[in-house]
This record gives structure tokens, C-alpha cells and sequence, in this order.
């Protein structure tokens, strides 16, 4: 099972190194807008990051789930109402660019990776619906197999463009990880959990041949895509994952635990790296809320909601928060950050979505 791990990674950092050559010539990788500057790029060393309120959204319900697009600069924001907004981000302002209306709360939300407008919603009743968003229309809809009708959490596979996996789950607490096609909108692969679970959180690594995943047992698991099969498993907190996220160099792994831990493990060997000073997720006993981690464009910082009405903002090598991003009357369930830029953004049950821009 170790060697499944070393031959994995082994691969990904052949093909990681590969891709970061590729960054000397900035003709092939960065867009016109994205900063080149060192100076504005944030340290890893350096805690003088600090955040300006660029603007706030208001909607009707609860916030559920926010993501900016991969390009575009489009900005999603899912609620309680079944009701998905979309913003276009600009350097001055914000225009609504559509709203797309629902039957049953969002539970989560995902942007397909190659052209940045199509818009994956995936709501509690089973369904997810992909929204066009230049074209304002709908082109798609699946529902999640009979019994397994809460959604849980999706992803747009990095590179097969045409891929995205849906984890839900049955009413008995049993959960399913299954990978559609986007074309033709059938399942093409089941990733196995066992023993059976719930994955309340899972993230791709940078060529989608890696998941790892968060469940409601508590344990961490580490899938192989190609063969559908758990190559790793530890238990990483007492209670279920809130959340998972791999770090930007993909040799770590961050985790938000239901009992209010948030931890970074080494993606190689499963060892607990770092454990940050949390001052908690909103204690929320449907479950309806999940508190995310999102990370900077450069991996030196990482975003997560707290019970206190705010986003804490750590350092990846500092336990303390470096910064506190409030604004809200509610506790912060959701987040994200731009994938280009140094903009994130935060959710709250107070039905408020703020907008912020580091230096």
C-alpha cells in the first residue's frame, strides 16, 4: 500500500516540475492582469498581509457556498433558498450577471476548469444543475442515484475537462463518491468507501489522478482514480471532517474537524504536521453548513470561517491568525480565493457575501 503512495507521488512531482518550468516563460502561463511584481507577492516568512473591504452582496437566505470562476472573474454564491447569484468581479465594481433559481438549498458549487463558464449546483434534493453562464441558460441536469439524494460536495476534475465528482449520501449515513461524464452526463467510475461512510469533503490534486477526502467517521482517505481503490486511510479527527484541502505544492493536506480542530498532515506519510489555534466552525447541529479552507494563488496563505462572525487568515507555517476579515453579523461558513488574484471572499449565514482585497 506505501509503494501505491511513493509510485503516485513519485509521478505527480515528476509532473509538477514539469509544469513549474514552464512558468520561467511567462508568455505561456501568466495572464496580462495577474501580478508579476515580487513585491506584491506574499512571503511565506512575511505576516504584514493585510485586507481591504471591497464589497458587500446581499442576499436572501443564508449563504451556503461561494466560488470564483477559474477565469472570468466570475464570482458564484449558493443559499438556503435554492437560489445560485452570479457577479462579475471588476477592478472598481461588481455587475450581477445572472441568478439562477433552484427547488432545494445549494449544497455546493464548482466551475468546469476549461472554459470558466460553466457553472456545476449541486443542491440537497440529488440534482445538479450546469448553468451556461455566458449564455444565461441551462445545458444540463443529473440527479444522484436513488437513496443517495443528499449532495454532499463536487469537483471539475484539473484535467479531464469533461469529468466532475459528486460525493452524497443516503439518509442512513451511507455515502457514495461518484465521477460523471460532463458530455453525456453519465457515471463513468464509483470510488469506493470502505467501511461505509459519508465523504463530507473531498479535493483533487493538479492532474486528477489523486482525491483525497474528508468523512463523517473522522478518518482521511487518499484515492487512486485510475483503479477506484483507497490507497491510504487515517483517523484524523474524533468527530467527522468538515472540510479537506490539499496545499499548493500538494505535499501537504489541511483538515477542519467538526470538533473544531484545524490541522496540516504530511500528504505523503499521513504524520500531523501542524496544528492551528481555531477558534471554531459555526456549531451547526442539521449540518447544513460546512466551513471550507481556501488557499491563496501563491500558497503561502489559507482562508477558513469561524463561529465569530469572520474568516481567519493564517500564515500555512503560523498556528496564530494573521488577520481577521469580519464585517459580518453571522458566522462564516464559506470562503474562497481568487485564482489569479490576491481578492477572497466570505460567506455568511447573516445572508451576506463580503469581498476582500490583500496588499
Amino acid at each position: 500500500m506505501q509503494g501505491e503512495i511513493d509510485r503516485l507521488y513519485e509521478e505527480n512531482r515528476k509532473l509538477r516540475e514539469e509544469i513549474n518550468s514552464l512558468k520561467l516563460n511567462p508568455e505561456i502561463i501568466v495572464p496580462v492582469n495577474q501580478v508579476s511584481s515580487e513585491e506584491e507577492i506574499e512571503d511565506p516568512e512575511d505576516d504584514n498581509l493585510k485586507f481591504v473591504h471591497m464589497d458587500t452582496f446581499n442576499c436572501n437566505s443564508g449563504i451556503t457556498s461561494v466560488k470564483f470562476s477559474p477565469s472570468n472573474n466570475f464570482l458564484s454564491c449558493g443559499s438556503e433558498d435554492g437560489v445560485v447569484r452570479v457577479w462579475n468581479i471588476g477592478p472598481n465594481s461588481a455587475r450581477s450577471v445572472t441568478t439562477i433559481h433552484g427547488n432545494s438549498r445549494v449544497s455546493a458549487l464548482e466551475w468546469e476548469q476549461n472554459s470558466g463558464s460553466l457553472l456545476l449546483c449541486a443542491s440537497i434534493d440529488g440534482k445538479v444543475k450546469i448553468w451556461n453562464v455566458q449564455g444565461d441558460k441551462c445545458v444540463g441536469e443529473v440527479s444522484t442515484p436513488s437513496g443517495y439524494k443528499r449532495v454532499q460536495d463536487i469537483r471539475c476534475s484539473p484535467v479531464q475537462n469533461n469529468h466532475f465528482a459528486v460525493s452524497c449520501a443516503s439518509e442512513s449515513g451511507k455515502g457514495v463518491l461518484l465521477i460523471w461524464d460532463l458530455v453525456k452526463l453519465q457515471i463513468v467510475n464509483r470510488l469506493k468507501l470502505e467501511p461505509a461512510t459519508v465523504l463530507t469533503s473531498f479535493d483533487y490534486n493538479h492532474n486528477g489522478t489523486v482525491i483525497v477526502g474528508g468523512s463523517s467517521d473522522g478518518y482521511m482517505r487518499i484515492f487512486d482514480v485510475s483503479n477506484s481503490k483507497s490507497i491510504a486511510r487515517w483517523k484524523a479527527h474524533q468527530t467527522g471532517v468538515s472540510s479537506v484541502k490539499f496545499s499548493f505544492d500538494e505535499t501537504k493536506i489541511y483538515s477542519v474537524g467538526e470538533g473544531n480542530e484545524l490541522f496540516q498532515w504530511s500528504a505523503h506519510s499521513s504524520k500531523q504536521l501542524q496544528s492551528y489555534e481555531y477558534e471554531g466552525r459555526f456549531p451547526d447541529q442539521r449540518q447544513t453548513y460546512r466551513t471550507n479552507i481556501s488557499i491563496n494563488n501563491v500558497g503561502s496563505h489559507f482562508l477558513v470561517g469561524s463561529q465569530y462572525n469572520r474568516g481567519l487568515v493564517y500564515n500555512i507555517n503560523d498556528p496564530i491568525p494573521i488577520a481577521h476579515l469580519g464585517g459580518h453579523n453571522g458566522p462564516v461558513v464559506c470562503t474562497d480565493w481568487h485564482p489569479l488574484e490576491n481578492i477572497c471572499v466570505t460567506g455568511s449565514s447573516d445572508y451576506t457575501v463580503n469581498l476582500w482585497k490583500g496588499n
